[in-house]
């Protein structure tokens, strides 16, 4: 075959990208066909002409002639291009005419004034394409007595335009290489090199050749060691600019490299695949502007299959494939690639289903791939294409029942799987996370070793040993505390002659804790009532760390003492413990009853306060804790009693008793009461005397006051220890 029509054959081959059929149509009459052809010579049919047809590069431009404005784009078609009456111009373009880039040729051609007429069938425009961009060949001539290897330990060829630079070096036979750079562009070239005395050669810029070239401008050095001056390292043997058509016998080398395109039709560099899930599509598509010659491919694998670990250790080339070789691929289930003429591709989607986590949750497993054809690989040897099949553990979420779920621990219910086939996973255990550690789960308990800052837990199913899914939040219950807990917070009253009433909550707030106060001062009759028949059981005094504490005291006031001399005569009724309490109060005649609790979600496992204790003779105080669900039943209370009198403060600690195994309600309301005393009625202990409260720093006297065993509480706290 001549060389022009063995070009046409190239060129022909790398145009015939079908267009879409919403833009073409093979059956209209009015529009355009195009024929491509070389500008130098005869014109022929093309495709038609011309041996195996090849969709491949060449874009079409139509715009209309008057406007300028872009009518159709499309690829290279042979069909007919459905274009409506008027004048329009035709490019035809191949290649990215790059600023500067090495073995880059750009086609191009157009044919202006194209009339369509609605009368006339389809016309054959033809387009004369030629290179569009320029070019500099090195070559290196070692046939003087000093040659380049005798003098140099490296050197290559610097071109560069503008901030572009390529390099060239001199390589072997039949792998020559070609700076491409845009028609009409400056350039500029530099001989570079280290001497083999470690001389270094420094950018010598070339003179007395071109700075520009035209379009298919071929500028073609040949380079020279200096043979007899040695201030000067070469010598220009040849400069020869040439006008290259895309019709003379041009390298395949010049040819662009071939082309990987990636997994699948949308060509990514990156598959995810849920381990245990159906196999997924893994094709590996590639193309050359001539046939494939060879295909070359390695592993890194991280998966721990033996199968698999056994291709980590060597590259495979087709072209040398022995029986092991492809053994090896076959048991670990990968297909070899294949190819047809110029397009090929490698299905490795039959192993995906195999895939497993190494470790962890995710695991990475890389391929490297090179193709060859136009006697280029598609990359250097040590820098192939690389892709990844990332296998990532099932998603499988875990649970736990809420009443299992506490502050800083829960009971793992069991999980499902969100992702990945269920049939083939089997979850064996549980792990949780303790600050940085991953602890297992015994008998389904995570337990945290301090109180997570956000409520939360992760936890996490193990399916297979060492491998673990996706962590799933759990929010647990808010390690709450009681408000006004410190018993900072206080507000009085006015109720009767100058005695005052004490609240535990700020003014204009709402009360959370409440007092039997307003039952022990009920009988406010014209105000006039003295402290033995109108007096708080409960006020505050100072506290442990310089604040406020709350004072719990016995009384006997209220009505019908109207003889204060004669004790006796005082009611059972109005003889009462002083109590602080959560809840409300509600008083019915001489008769009060505690409503117990208020809102409170949380579920802790101990009461903790410090207290003082005045006994009023061998009296016993009382503190009780008691949670309760969402219709008031209790879920778990506990109290506690002591008789011994405290000077200072001391601590105490009331523990909730849960019972391992026994499954307790969401808490809905939380209710505490201290009491002065446990004896009420006819056993309260009190006598008459002169008693002082506190207030804003105040000491208010009051006489004659019916007054007994005194608790102080302050600085209340829950423990969340489960």
């Amino acid at each position: 075959m001549s060389k022009i029509a063995a070009w046409c054959s190239f060129l022909v081959c790398l145009l015939l990208w079908g267009c879409s059929a919403d833009e073409w149509q093979k059956e209209i009459n009015s529009g355009i066909r195009i024929r491509l052809v070389d500008f130098n010579v005869e014109t022929k049919a093309a495709p038609q002409a011309l041996q195996h047809p090849q969709a491949e590069q060449f874009k079409l431009e139509i715009t209309n002639a008057s406007t300028g404005g872009t009518v159709k784009e499309c690829n290279y078609t042979e069909d007919v291009i459905s274009l409506s009456t008027g004048t329009y111009d035709v490019k035809a373009m191949s290649g990215d005419n790059p600023v500067l880039a090495l073995n880059e040729p750009y086609y191009e051609g157009v044919t202006e004034n194209v009339r369509v007429t609605a009368d006339e069938n389809a016309k054959t425009v033809d387009i004369s394409c030629k290179v569009a961009n320029a070019l500099v060949s090195v070559e290196f001539d070692n046939s003087k007595e000093k040659t380049f290897s005798s003098l140099y330990a490296s050197y290559y060829v610097l071109v560069k335009v503008g901030d572009e630079e390529v390099k060239i070096e001199e390589v072997s036979s039949g792998d020559t290489k070609s700076a491409y750079f845009r028609a009409g562009s400056t350039f500029e070239i530099y001989f570079c090199g280290q001497k083999k005395d470690d001389t270094e050669v420094k950018q010598i810029k070339l003179e007395g050749i071109p700075t520009t070239l035209e379009a298919a401008g071929h500028l073609i050095l040949t380079l020279a060691p200096e043979q007899s001056k040695y201030e000067l390292p070469l010598e220009i043997s040849k400069a020869e600019v040439t006008s290259v058509t895309i019709t003379e016998t041009i390298p395949l080398e010049w040819l662009p490299k071939p082309k990987i395109g990636g997994f699948n039709e949308d060509g990514a560099n990156t598959l995810e695949y849920t381990e245990t899930a159906d196999a997924i599509p893994a094709v590996l598509n590639f193309s050359g502007s001539s046939d494939i010659q060879d295909v070359e491919f390695s592993f890194a694998f991280a998966d721990g299959q033996e199968k698999y670990q056994r291709l980590n250790s060597k590259t495979f080339t087709f072209s040398a494939l022995t029986e092991e070789d492809k053994t090896l691929l076959q048991t670990a289930g990968i297909e070899i690639p294949s190819w047809t003429d110029k397009s090929g591709s490698w299905n490795l989607t039959a192993m995906t289903a195999n895939l497993q986590v190494a470790s962890g949750s995710e695991t990475s497993n890389k391929i490297k791939l090179r193709v060859k054809a136009n006697n280029r690989w598609s990359s250097e040897e040590d820098a192939p294409a690389e892709f990844e099949i990332k296998t990532v553990a099932p998603e499988i979420t875990v649970s736990a029942k809420p009443e299992d779920i506490w502050a800083k621990s829960l009971t793992v219910s069991g999980s499902e799987v969100k992702s990945g086939n269920p049939e083939k996973i089997q979850v064996t255990g549980y792990q949780y996370l303790d600050g940085a550690e991953w602890k297992d789960c015994t008998d389904g308990l995570a337990k945290l070793t301090n109180l997570p800052s956000d409520a939360k837990m992760q936890v996490r199913a193990v399916y297979r040993e060492g491998v673990y899914a996706e962590p799933t939040e759990i929010v647990l219950e808010t390690p709450a505390q009681l408000p006004n807990s410190g018993m900072e917070e206080w507000n009085s009253s006015d109720v009767a002659n100058s005695i005052r009433c004490y609240y535990p909550w700020s003014s204009g707030g709402e009360s959370f804790w409440e007092t039997n106060n307003d039952y022990t001062t009920r009988f406010r009759a014209g105000k006039l009532s003295a402290a033995y028949n109108c007096f708080p059981a409960v006020s505050y005094v100072s506290g442990r760390n310089g604040g406020k504490a709350a004072e719990i005291r016995n009384t006997a006031s209220g009505s019908g003492n109207t003889n204060a001399g004669a004790l006796s005569i005082i009611y059972d009724y109005n003889k009462v413990a002083g109590e602080l309490f959560i809840g409300e109060l509600s008083i019915d005649g001489n008769e009060y009853t505690i409503n117990k609790g208020k809102e409170f979600t949380s579920r802790p496992t101990a009461l903790h306060f410090y207290y003082k204790y005045a006994p009023h003779n061998n009296d016993t105080w009382k503190a009780s804790i008691e949670l309760l669900d969402e219709n008031k039943n209790t879920i778990i209370s506990q109290d506690v009693t002591a008789s011994s009198s405290e000077g200072d403060f001391t601590e105490m600690t009331v523990s909730l008793n849960y019972e391992e195994g026994k499954t307790y309600a969401k808490c809905r309301y939380v209710c505490v009461i201290f009491s002065s005393t446990i004896n009420t009625g006819s056993n309260l202990q009190y006598e008459k005397q002169t008693y002082y409260l506190q207030e804003n720093g105040n000491s208010l006297k009051y006489s004659n006051a019916l007054v007994g065993s005194v608790l102080t509480i302050d600085d209340i706290s829950l423990v969340y220890d489960k």
